[in-house]
Order: structure tokens, then sequence, then C-alpha cells
């Protein structure tokens, strides 16, 4: 899967988990805001290590959001 797919999704599992920016993500979840912007903007690949923490942070599977052909 594209590091814009994974971006991609990433942004749609903030935003169902209600949160309305990286920032605020970010910032309720302690990770570095201009981090997870690049990791959500698809500036900045994310491992799959990060992937199981955002996964847990906004309840979806990791699976899923590393690689939506996986699940």
């Amino acid at each position: 899967m594209t590091a814009s797919g994974r971006a991609a999704r990433l942004k749609a599992a903030r935003r169902e988990a209600g949160f309305a920016s990286a920032v605020a993500a970010a910032d309720a979840h302690g990770w570095k805001r201009n981090t997870y912007a690049a990791n959500e903007n698809g500036n900045s690949p994310f491992s799959f290590r990060k992937a199981r923490q955002y996964a847990a942070a906004f309840n979806v599977d990791a699976e899923w959001l590393y690689d939506a052909g996986a699940a």
C-alpha cells in the first residue's frame, strides 16, 4: 500500500474518532504535532509499529490502517 493511502486512512480514522484536527489528536495523545501531521498528510510514512499506536488511539484495526488490503 502506498504512503498516500495510509495517510488518507489515518486522517479518516482521526476524524471518525472525533478529532477535528491533526493538532487536536496529537495533543490528546501526547504525540509530536509535526510528526503526526507529516504522517497524516503523507509527507512522512509511518511504520507498522506506529500504525498500531494510532489504531489503538482511534479504535481502528492496525492492519487496515497500515495496509487496507490485508484486513
